[in-house]
């Protein structure tokens, strides 16, 4: 396994836990508990306001070449005198690189079409992802630029996105995360024997959303749409989400074709997301979500995806304009990027 040099202030092992609500994890950590495995970075765990993804295509681009890229973003930081400790960095390998060293590995497999979307070539796949965070907006940016040139490629796309506790749509976030370790090892590390495991797959999307049609509809109908209330993110079925609580006139409190409804795993029938959701706005006509999910599987996504596209009330508001899947490549306890023997050319 090659290593690069760390970044400042990024230390994540799996001992790290979730920024909000992953206490229980913390605690099941005791003194003198051995060292787990090393898994992906910062973006997964905390939510900084300010996130870049860059997605990067070329014939050359390895997970070597991605791990030196991501080093090379310290070193320079380090060189012009900036400090780094409040940036986060995690990068991955697209579909084709990773099936160039072994095509039945997990990432290998591309995301297949789907409705309500808009790609291009440049847009559709990619070779190499970074997600770069921090408070500060100007240090992702330049992670960025020094991660290209490093790389020696221009990002194919890239976006900015901000963290908020109401997206776009006037909506709490009300994103039901897997918490326990337990629920992240069932349904977000990949622990297949291959090398790979402690790692995960990241899906990313950038989905524009018609936001002058959503706002002509009544509160009432957002909410159904959504399947929780505006102003407090609740869910309509309660404190909790409740699939089988009814109405009096026997309609279910959460609707049929409510996003709540259409994406929970036990509806599509797949495991559950670590999901991340970021705003952005490139102006009136292109305002979206910048929506990221890790699973140990691409199935778990293309499964919650498709019965979506079979009717989801929320999602006929927006349209993929990008979109992509990564094999996250895990970083050690110093936070440096590193690379699985299975994924080293030969």
């Amino acid at each position: 396994m090659t290593e690069a040099p760390a970044l400042g202030g990024m230390r994540l092992s799996r001992r790290t836990v979730l920024a909000s609500g992953m206490s229980a994890v913390l605690a099941g950590c005791t003194e003198g508990e051995a060292e787990p495995e090393t898994v992906p970075g910062p973006p997964l765990y905390d939510r900084p306001r300010h996130l870049v993804a860059a997605v990067f295509r070329g014939g050359g681009i390895g997970a070597e070449a991605v791990a030196a890229a991501a080093a090379a973003v310290g070193e320079s930081f380090e060189r012009d005198g900036f400090d780094a400790s409040g940036l986060s960095l995690s990068t991955g390998l697209g579909p084709r690189p990773v099936a160039a060293v072994d095509d039945r590995l997990p990432g290998a497999e591309r995301l297949p079409e789907f409705t309500r979307e808009d790609l291009s070539p440049e847009t559709r796949d990619g070779d190499a992802l970074l997600l770069a965070g921090a408070d500060d907006a100007v240090l992702p940016a330049m992670a960025v630029s020094a991660f290209a040139e490093a790389l020696d490629v221009e990002p194919a796309w890239t976006q900015r996105g901000f963290s908020s506790p109401r997206n776009l749509m006037g909506f709490h976030d009300g994103t039901e995360n897997p918490e326990s370790r337990e629920e992240l090892d069932d349904d977000v590390w990949i622990s297949e024997p291959g090398g790979l495991a402690g790692t995960t797959i990241a899906v990313v999307r950038r989905l524009r959303i018609d936001l002058r049609r959503w706002n002509e509809l009544p509160v009432e109908e957002q909410e159904r749409a959504v399947g929780r209330r505006r102003h407090d993110g609740r869910p309509l079925s309660g404190a909790d989400i409740d699939l089988a609580a009814k109405r009096p006139d026997g309609e279910y409190e959460i609707p049929a074709l409510s996003h709540v409804r259409r994406s929970h795993p036990l509806a599509a029938g797949a495991g559950r997301m670590l999901r991340r959701g970021y705003g952005y706005d490139n102006g009136p006509e292109d305002r979206g979500l910048l929506f990221i999910s890790f699973q140990n599987s691409l199935r778990t996504f293309t499964a919650t995806q498709r019965r979506m596209d079979k009717g989801d009330a929320m999602m006929e508001y927006t349209t993929a304009t990008a979109s992509g899947s990564f094999l996250m490549l895990p970083t050690d306890d110093a936070g440096r990027t590193t690379v699985p023997a299975v994924l080293e050319r030969r």
